[in-house]
C-alpha cells in the first residue's frame, strides 16, 4: 500500500517476466487471482479521496493484552466499508525470519445484515526489498505480495474465540507459524474495536518522509498535490493511538456513539 508507483508498475509488468514462465499453470493463476482480489480492495481505498489507510503502528504496543473476552464486533458501524490497517513491523507478525517475511496490514471489509456488522479480515504480506532495488526479482516481490489469510470474524461471535477460527481461504505458507496468524487477526479486531471508541486518538496525515512541498499544497485542498502524493506511494493516512501512552481498554462502541475517527473521516 504505501510504494503505489513502483507496486503498480510491477503488477502491470508481472505477467511477462520470465520467471513466471517456469511456474505451473495452477499456482501461477491462484497469484493471479489473489493479486486481482487484493486490486479491487485497494482501488476502492486508495481511490475514495477519502482516508481509508489506518496505520496502527504506534497503537499496536499500547493496546491491552488479551483476547477480548466477551467482546464482538456486531454492534460497530465504522465510517467505510473497505479499509487497511496498516501494522508497521511488529515481531509478533514474522511468519519466516529466514526471508523476513511477516503480516504489514490487512485489507479489512465490512458488511451489514439484520442490523449487524461482520468483518472480513484479509492479513497481507510484505516484501521489504521491492522497492529498494531495481534489481529485485518481481518473482519473489509477487509471490510474496500474494501470501494472505482470510478469516471471517461474524458480529455475533465473541472475538475470544472468533480470533482463532479457521480460514478457508488462505496462502497455506502463512502457517508455517501459525501464531503469527492469530496475532495478525488479533492486533486487526482491536484495531476496530478502538476504532469504535469515541475517544479513539485518530489524526490525519501523511507519512514522515513524504515530499514536504506535496504535502503542504495537499493540505490547502490542492487535489494535483494529494493525487501526486498517492502516486509516489505517500497516501493520506489515518495515524492511531500516537499521541496516548497506553490504551486501557477496548470495548465495542456503536454507531451512536460517534467517535473522533467518524467525525474526521466526514462520515
Amino acid at each position: 500500500m504505501k510504494q503505489t508507483h513502483r507496486q503498480e508498475q510491477i503488477i502491470k509488468n508481472w505477467a511477462l517476466s520470465k520467471e513466471f514462465g517456469a511456474m505451473p499453470h495452477e499456482e501461477r493463476k491462484e497469484r493471479f487471482d489473489t493479486i486481482a482480489k487484493f486490486e479491487t480492495l485497494a482501488v476502492d481505498i486508495m481511490c475514495s479521496g477519502s482516508s481509508r489507510i489506518l496505520d496502527v503502528s504506534a497503537a499496536a504496543a499500547k493496546f491491552p493484552i488479551g483476547d477480548m473476552v466477551g467482546e464482538t464486533l456486531g454492534a460497530i458501524e465504522l465510517p467505510y466499508d473497505t479499509f487497511f490497517v496498516d501494522f508497521g513491523h511488529q515481531e509478533s507478525l514474522l511468519i519466516d525470519r529466514e526471508t523476513n517475511l511477516f503480516f504489514e496490514g490487512a485489507y479489512v471489509k465490512q458488511t451489514r445484515n439484520d442490523g449487524i456488522s461482520n468483518f472480513d479480515i484479509i492479513l497481507s504480506c510484505n516484501d521489504p526489498d521491492y522497492a529498494s532495488s531495481d534489481d529485485h526479482p518481481i518473482g519473489l516481490t509477487l509471490t510474496r505480495m500474494s501470501r494472505f489469510y482470510h478469516i471471517f470474524i461474524p458480529g455475533d461471535r465473541p472475538l475470544d474465540r472468533a480470533v482463532y477460527g479457521v480460514s478457508t481461504d488462505l496462502d497455506p505458507f502463512v502457517l508455517g507459524d501459525r501464531f503469527a496468524v492469530v496475532a495478525g487477526t488479533r492486533l486487526a479486531s482491536k484495531a476496530i474495536l478502538y476504532l469504535s471508541d469515541p475517544c479513539v486518538d485518530a489524526e490525519i496525515s501523511y507519512p514522515a518522509d513524504a515530499p514536504s512541498d506535496l504535502v503542504k499544497r495537499a493540505r490547502m485542498f490542492d487535489a494535483d498535490a494529494a493525487s501526486e502524493l498517492n502516486w509516489r506511494g505517500y497516501p493520506e493516512t489515518v495515524f492511531v493511538g500516537r499521541n496516548v501512552k497506553f490504551i486501557p481498554t477496548l470495548k465495542a462502541h456503536s454507531r451512536e456513539h460517534e467517535s473522533r475517527y467518524s467525525l474526521a473521516s466526514g462520515f
